[in-house]
């Protein structure tokens, strides 16, 4: 998989252990909410433009017409969020950072995994059924990096955690003593 333009800057001089996008499940979403406002949006927008003109509408059938039109809008705006955040966003572990860029603004993050803490895995009961989850990194500043559900996150902690313990251990064996 290519770097990204955005994160190549942080790659300089480190190895890249993990590369990944955002767990399909964020774009199926997005593609079925596309869908489902498109049906529900398309219904009530024809509805409230196709009404009998000899008999008109009456006030309740406007009303749930209107509403499927506004729910239908907000879920087309849901589903191109979620579509554009799974192509604009990537969680990148090298052996000495953490950065995920997230956004058509290319909000970039980053934590040095010798002065953060890499502590945990959050997972929604539909990540469980899905496998996807969050892991949560905090640097001692306080600054956490960006919520990305990765697929496997298990995988992803223990990767995070074993590059942040290479950091801590001195390169010679013999300079242990």
């Amino acid at each position: 998989m290519q770097i990204p333009l955005f994160l190549q800057t942080y790659t300089q001089d480190h190895k890249v252990e993990l590369l990944t996008r955002p767990h399909r499940s964020l774009q199926i979403i997005g593609f079925l909410c596309l869908v489902w406002g498109l049906l529900i949006g398309g219904w009530g927008l024809v509805t409230l433009l196709g009404g009998a003109p000899d008999r008109g509408i009456n006030a309740t059938y406007f009303l749930f017409a209107l509403g499927a039109l506004l729910l239908g809008f907000q879920s087309i705006l849901f589903g191109v969020r979620r579509t554009v955040d799974y192509y604009m966003s990537w969680l990148m572990i090298t052996d000495q950072h953490i950065v995920t860029m997230t956004g058509v603004a290319r909000v970039v993050r980053k934590l040095d995994l010798d002065i953060s803490d890499v502590h945990g895995v959050e997972e929604t009961l539909a990540g469980r059924v899905l496998g996807y989850g969050f892991v949560n990194a905090t640097g001692y500043s306080g600054e956490r990096i960006a919520r990305v559900p990765v697929a496997n996150p298990h995988k992803v902690l223990a990767l995070a955690t074993r590059s942040g313990r290479n950091l801590a251990a001195p390169a010679d064996p013999q300079k242990r003593h």
